[in-house]
């Protein structure tokens, strides 16, 4: 493909092609109306046959790639040229027909050429998002009525596929596929992949567009990287579906786990194999679970697309051990599991046989379990989870079992498109931790841009350049920012004082009032009932609220003061100026300190 960077370099590339004679700039055409391409090319000198309709367009937005397209599809109608074509610095769409039904070109055909069946590799990202915006257009014009969100980009991945396996075995042409070639095809991929289950077919209307679309183009031939970006095409406006690992963060975390050539490595919530994939890509055998037979339908559409050696089992991976197993024992686990679920089971190992597990929990200790000796367990899951006090006794029998390597949290920096949680990547290795081992971390705090950031900072902890703490400080909690925080805390306090003791140990420690049983209406009965939200400058986010007295529990009176953790010095507040932008806080009562 020569590309076209401006108008000028577009007319010299035509004149070149066809001759000088040939090629018109801003011809005055005639139609039912008039028209105005940039560019056309006449079979004679004369100017009274044209050939070729050329429009050159910067393409910055879709609305004005489909503008452009619209009228030059439009003039290539009206005025019966064969050919028209859309040029920019990073496309180049030359076809024949109108959308639905366009039948795109490898290369500018010739003059008394017929029907050219060259095809070329897709040069760039832009003209492969080109290219799909086209097909998810042509799909919804024939498309009988609206369809649920993301089924779009279901049908148009599936559709590619089936393009791919026509090309592989038959290779008719666009206007020869029946609803008995899907049929057929579908067929085959069912009998090549054990776990490949058949869903409802394809109308073969959506194959005709996508083989006209992609007819000079040859995905077999395209580079990886630019292929890459079909991995992000799993929602209606095309970029991140719901259930989708981003693409770069898959990347990232296969950086951090670091597969060898010839690792096994297991995806327990493979969705559509992204990160097997990318593992794959650096020479690892990949190995998938996934519940879902519509998302490993699109799964082996990837499998056949990169040709990378992934496979997949379809069910629950709290009930599959056992089927795992016959694999061997991996040397890695590599999981970016759904967040907030909870699982009802007893038979997850190194959980004390405890039921109702988060979903964290339950990934890291059965994925442990699947690795072999010193094999490596990289998770991500929500920052909450680093410090979350109910799972307190999961993290410290981790730290006393296996050796945690590295922690990167993001702080207000969302990674996922449908979410706002916090998330942090914890790497785990299937070994005991050596008494001076310690994990490299990075605290991201409010990237601007959180997948560069998060690349910046696997690349300090691929280096051990990153920032590291003694394993055996963490005791129970994996955040790093609170812990060293915390540690920074008691050094100035060791600094300005010549004995520091535990808290525990001078005093009585109470917890508060959870907010159960509250009513909205004070009588003489109830205590106003206090939260973070009403000491603060906001406006409370709960209202008044009381609770009865019988049912609460007194922790600060007047002989109480409040001290303040999450502050660069330590500071002592009495009760009467609360500091209002408080997040951790405990009540000292007098009486009840003990004498070290």
């Amino acid at each position: 493909m020569n590309e076209a960077g401006s108008l000028e370099e577009a007319v010299s590339l035509l004149e070149d092609k066809y001759s000088e004679e040939h090629v018109v700039v801003e011809p005055n055409l005639k139609s039912e109306q008039a028209v105005y391409p940039d560019i056309a090319v006449f079979r004679d000198s004369e100017h009274t046959k044209p050939f070729l309709l050329v429009e050159w367009s910067s393409l910055r937005t879709s609305h004005r790639a489909e503008q452009d397209l619209s009228e030059i599809s439009e003039a290539v109608a009206g005025t019966g040229a064969p050919y028209g074509a859309l040029l920019s610095p990073r496309v180049q769409f030359i076809f024949s027909g109108t959308g639905p039904e366009y039948h795109s070109y490898a290369h500018f055909p010739e003059i008394d050429e017929e029907d050219p069946s060259e095809r070329r590799q897709v040069q760039s990202r832009a003209e492969l998002d080109f290219l799909i915006d086209r097909c998810l257009d042509a799909q919804a014009e024939v498309r009988p009525s609206h369809v649920r969100n993301g089924q779009a980009a279901d049908e148009l991945l599936e559709s590619l596929h089936l393009l791919l396996e026509l090309r592989n075995t038959n290779g008719i042409g666009p206007q020869e596929i029946e609803q008995s070639t899907i049929s057929s095809l579908y067929t085959q991929i069912d009998d090549r992949y054990q776990w490949y289950q058949r869903g409802e077919e394809l109308d073969h209307q959506f194959l005709i567009a996508a083989a006209g679309i992609f007819h000079g183009f040859s995905l077999d031939e395209t580079e990886d990287k630019i292929l890459e970006s079909l991995f992000e095409i799993s929602d209606d406006d095309r970029r991140g579906g719901e259930y989708a690992t981003p693409l770069e963060v898959a990347k990232q975390m296969v950086r951090l786990a670091g597969p060898k050539s010839g690792d096994l490595v297991l995806d327990p919530a493979a969705g559509r194999g992204t990160i097997l994939s990318q593992a794959a890509g650096e020479g690892a055998n990949g190995v998938g679970v996934e519940i879902n037979p519509a998302v490993l339908r699109i799964a082996t559409f990837y499998v056949d697309l990169f040709k990378r050696d992934v496979e997949f089992t379809v069910g629950d991976f709290f009930e599959m051990k056992e089927d795992l197993m016959s694999y061997g024992e991996f040397d890695q686990v590599i999981v970016d599991p759904p967040f907030g679920m909870r699982l009802d089971t007893e038979e997850v190992p190194y959980t004390d046989e405890r039921k109702n597990l988060q979903s964290e929990e339950a990934f890291i200790a059965q994925g442990l379990s699947l690795l072999k000796k010193g094999g490596r367990l990289t998770i991500s899951v929500p920052s909450g989870f680093l410090h979350n006090a109910r799972k307190g006794w999961f993290r410290k029998k981790i730290l006393e079992e296996f050796q945690l390597d590295s922690v990167i949290q993001i702080v207000n920096g969302p990674i996922y498109r449908y979410t706002s949680i916090d998330t942090a990547f914890v790497t785990i290795t299937k070994q005991s931790p050596a008494s001076d081992h310690k994990v490299q971390y990075a605290v991201l705090e409010s990237p601007e841009d959180p997948q560069n950031a998060l690349s910046k900072a696997v690349s300090e902890v691929e280096a051990q350049s990153a920032d590291s703490i003694l394993q055996a400080n963490l005791e129970d909690s994996w955040n790093i920012r609170l812990v060293t925080n915390q540690r920074s805390i008691q050094t100035a306090l060791e600094e300005q004082f010549s004995q520091i003791v535990d808290l525990h140990d001078v005093a009585e420690v109470s917890t508060g009032n959870p907010p159960n049983n509250l009513v909205e209406e004070e009588d003489k009965n109830t205590l106003t009932y206090l939260s973070i939200s009403d000491i603060g400058k906001r406006k409370s986010r709960h209202g008044d609220r009381y609770i009865s007295r019988d049912e609460a529990r007194i922790i600060a009176d007047d002989s109480c003061v409040l001290l303040a953790t999450q502050v660069n010095t330590p500071t002592l507040i009495s009760h009467q100026s609360l500091w209002l932008r408080l997040r951790i806080w405990l009540f000292f009562d007098s009486n009840h300190l003990k004498k070290p």
